[in-house]
């Protein structure tokens, strides 16, 4: 959802998808954070399953945005469902 509200107004705002990749960069790194936390086994699995889902989505956000993507209908992006 983010992302495609990124995607939907990076024609009007010229720093929303920068914004939008480093809010993503900043949730990556507080999952990572919790990690460093002493976790029971099942919580460390559910969260090392939102870092590697999350890190997937960073790269593929930040690879629009090194490609200068500004549609939600640009086929970039459109790929990715």
């Amino acid at each position: 959802m983010d992302s495609t509200n990124g995607l939907k107004n990076a024609r009007s705002d010229k720093k929303i998808m920068a914004a939008t990749d480093q809010a993503f960069l900043d949730m990556l790194n507080s999952l990572i954070e919790m990690t460093t936390q002493e976790l029971n086994k099942i919580d460390r699995v559910k969260y090392e399953t939102l870092i590697t889902i999350h890190l997937h989505q960073r790269d593929i956000f930040n690879n629009l945005v090194r490609m200068n993507i500004k549609s939600s209908t640009d086929f970039e992006w459109l790929k990715q469902s």
